[in-house]
């Protein structure tokens, strides 16, 4: 899923940091970048019983997830 981060820290968050949800991991990062319009983000695997308006956090980050951006996704085709 796509997520959109607070941005509340400098440095943005490694690879396989996890994902939490009331204080419990539900999945785990990918990869977190600086994008231009939307600023910091990152690709992240989280459980699929996750609710789009879930408050996550990231190493002590805010996080959302991108519904409009996670169904493009799982509305791909798969490649072979």
């Amino acid at each position: 899923m796509l997520l959109h981060l607070d941005g509340s820290s400098e440095t943005l968050p490694l690879p396989h940091t996890p994902v939490e949800l009331d204080g419990r991991a539900i999945g785990f990062l990918g990869t977190a970048v600086h994008h231009a319009e939307l600023g910091p983000i990152a690709l992240a695997v989280v459980k699929r019983s996750t609710a789009d308006d879930a408050q996550l956090v990231v190493d002590g980050m805010a996080a959302q997830i991108d519904p409009a951006a996670s169904l493009a996704i799982a509305d791909a085709p798969a490649r072979r």
